[in-house]
């Protein structure tokens, strides 16, 4: 895959490599993020940086040399004009054909409520902003025998646009009263994710307990992806069932989610 990314781009995966032997390390007991399970809900959301599980190595070691490696190599990427990375998802980053990944292409949502049924179907769904992705935030840790590490950054995307095509039915009311909700064929779609940022966290294990073999492992893998508020605008839709929208689509959002939130291990080849 190296030959063909941009020429900047190809020296990052060795700055990434350098990790597994960069010794630029002090001593900050107090900058060990806090677990996640103690950040109230605003924190998170915030994409304050927090770790997961229980630390059997309490003194962790910020290695600064590294943190700056990482972002002079992040700010050596130009993304503005887009990557041409022959992906399966096209051919750029920026706009991002998400419907390309999708199984069948589109995103089908059922769901019944109290007063509320709906069948949804999204597809033709392309994604536009990714190439004001920046930087805003390095912290890596390494444990005090140097076999533990915890990656944490968090990248700022301001607001993502989300656009295509979708087509609806179902209806607003109760079993006595019942409005129909027709959006009569397919018909444009528009939403936005305001102020999101993707905070990836990453724990590396020199000797992983899960390993015989003692190999290298990625022992946690996440990437949340947060946000202040999603604005949504659907072409032919009446006002009254704007609410009922809103929340589907903050409900697909979620749901996507977890497509980003792994803690398998998996081996590192040498």
């Amino acid at each position: 895959l190296l030959h063909q990314l941009p020429h900047q781009m190809k020296y990052f995966p060795i700055f990434l490599c350098l990790m597994c032997f960069s010794c630029g390390l002090e001593l900050v007991g107090s900058s060990t993020p806090p677990a996640c399970s103690s950040l109230q809900e605003a924190e998170l959301k915030s994409g304050t940086l927090c770790q997961n599980g229980t630390q059997t190595d309490t003194k962790k070691k910020r290695d600064k040399v590294l943190e700056k490696l990482v972002a002079q190599a992040w700010r050596a990427i130009d993304i503005s004009d887009g990557l041409d990375l022959g992906l399966s998802v096209g051919e750029t980053v920026d706009p991002l054909n998400i419907s390309k990944v999708l199984p069948g292409g589109s995103i089908h949502v059922d769901r019944a409520g109290g007063y509320y049924k709906v069948d949804l179907w999204m597809k033709n769904i392309v994604m536009h902003g990714l190439s004001r992705m920046h930087l805003q935030q390095v912290q890596i840790l390494r444990s005090s025998n140097l076999k533990e590490m915890e990656i944490g950054l968090k990248f700022g995307l301001g607001d993502l646009m989300v656009n295509g095509t979708y087509n609806m039915t179902g209806y607003l009311g109760t079993m006595w009263l019942q409005l129909p909700m027709d959006s009569q064929g397919d018909q444009l779609f528009q939403a936005t994710l305001v102020n999101a940022t993707l905070v990836p966290q990453i724990n590396i294990d020199a000797e992983a307990a899960c390993d015989p073999e003692k190999n290298l492992r990625i022992t946690e893998f996440h990437i949340p992806l947060l946000y202040d508020g999603v604005a949504s605008d659907f072409d032919n839709l009446d006002t009254a069932f704007e609410t009922i929208i809103q929340g589907i689509v903050i409900f697909i959002v979620e749901s996507q989610k977890k497509i980003f939130k792994m803690t398998k291990t998996y081996k590192v080849h040498k």
